[in-house]
């Protein structure tokens, strides 16, 4: 399981242990109690700006993390961006 605070930038990941062979029952049940259904934030780093150019003009693109959430299987980062003109002009 997962949770995304958008103002800190921080993942939490929240284990979910399961056992598919019925040897791995205590191993599961073990790691159950190690994880104690406690959430482990992450800190996320911002997304660097960069800058572009197009024709004459230089463009500078910030990106943010919006949103992380996992759909069919899969962890969805959402990004936002934003274009700023810089003063650079050749």
């Amino acid at each position: 399981m997962i949770r995304y605070d958008k103002e800190k930038q921080i993942l939490y990941l929240k284990p979910k242990i399961t056992s598919r062979v019925d040897k791995d029952v205590v191993l599961s049940r073990l790691m159950e109690t190690l994880t104690d259904d406690r959430e482990y934030p992450i800190e996320i780093q911002r997304l660097k700006s960069f800058v572009t150019r197009i024709g004459k003009i230089q463009i500078m693109l910030k990106i943010d993390i919006s949103d992380v959430y996992i759909l069919n299987h899969q962890l969805i980062i959402e990004i936002k961006s934003k274009a700023v003109k810089t003063d650079k002009q050749q």
